[in-house]
């Protein structure tokens, strides 16, 4: 199941913002093997640098044609999946990201949540919010990339930039919904959601003061998971779960019955690693450098609300 930084309306968001992005298939021989999406950019002292995230989307073959097929057409950096194989040297252990499963009935995703989560849920079920799901645009849109942008400032983090949301949005309308819940006539909390294929993914969100005495963001969460379910989507992306950094947003969304999988890194194809090896100064901050730039941001640390 395809990543969101695999898919086509990702891609598209990217094109609109001038980004060069390319998908390229990967084939042994005549037979297709999977797919990736690619983007570029120059890079002091690197050059040209091609990128992929959580690429690439393998449909056959076994890990030896697929490593063969990298070797042959993989890019310079990849933040992947699983491990690429030979021909490329491993920068950084790989994030861990959590996944909800929307498969069967609501009754058993409410029973793989954490008891104080599901607790919590029902708080928020009798707390008087009252929930809209909206088209990604307007003032909602509008109310949450300023809070976004001003939780990013507070928090010094930094992702994905925020003129993708609006450029996905127009690419594909259909893909992004907006939750948000409101007292009064008066939004509390919201959170945003891009459907890609059989996938979504949880991009940003936002709560105030009275959304988070209220668990606005558990019911919020409640809902699109039936919403996305009665469409198709089998799986949830909640993003990188982050124990030390993060560990409130960490409980939130292992609370909320997501089981944990695990990346395989960065890697950098060789044999241009053995130079980026052996040059002082990259590892960590050379991929996450490369990566930053290559995105228009760092690697997706997946949305940051309120606790």
């Amino acid at each position: 199941m395809e990543p969101l930084t695999q898919s086509a309306v990702f891609a598209a968001g990217l094109r609109a913002l001038g980004q060069r992005v390319e998908s390229v298939a990967l084939r042994d021989g005549g037979r297709r093997l999977g797919r990736m999406l690619v983007v570029e950019r120059r890079w002091p002292l690197l050059g040209r640098v091609t990128a992929t995230l959580r690429g690439p989307v393998w449909d056959n073959g076994d890990a030896g044609c697929r490593a063969a097929a990298l070797a042959r057409q993989g890019p310079a950096l990849i933040e992947a999946e699983e491990r690429p194989g030979t021909g490329y040297l491993r920068l950084m252990t790989g994030a861990c990201i959590a996944e909800i499963d929307l498969t069967g009935p609501p009754e058993t995703w409410r029973r793989r949540m954490a008891g104080k989560w599901r607790n919590r849920l029902v708080g928020a079920e009798g707390a008087g919010l009252h929930l809209r799901d909206l088209p990604a645009g307007g003032v909602a849109l509008q109310r949450l990339l300023a809070e976004e942008a001003a939780q990013r400032r507070l928090r010094r983090y930094r992702a994905l930039p925020l003129a993708l949301v609006p450029a996905m949005a127009a690419a594909d309308p259909a893909a992004l919904r907006l939750f948000q819940a409101e007292v009064g006539g008066q939004p509390v909390a919201a959170m945003l959601f891009v459907r890609h294929g059989a996938g979504a993914s949880y991009h940003i969100g936002w709560s105030g003061p009275e959304g988070r005495a209220r668990d606005a963001h558990a019911l919020i969460l409640w809902q699109a998971m039936g919403w996305l379910a009665a469409r198709g989507v089998r799986r949830l992306d909640l993003g990188s779960v982050d124990t030390e950094g993060a560990p409130g947003l960490a409980r939130f969304k292992l609370g909320a019955g997501a089981q944990v999988r695990p990346l395989a890194g960065s890697w950098l194809r060789l044999p241009g690693a053995a130079r980026a090896a052996a040059w002082p100064g990259w590892g960590r901050a050379g991929w996450k450098a490369a990566a930053s730039g290559a995105m228009g941001g760092e690697p997706d640390r997946g949305a940051q609300p309120p606790d």
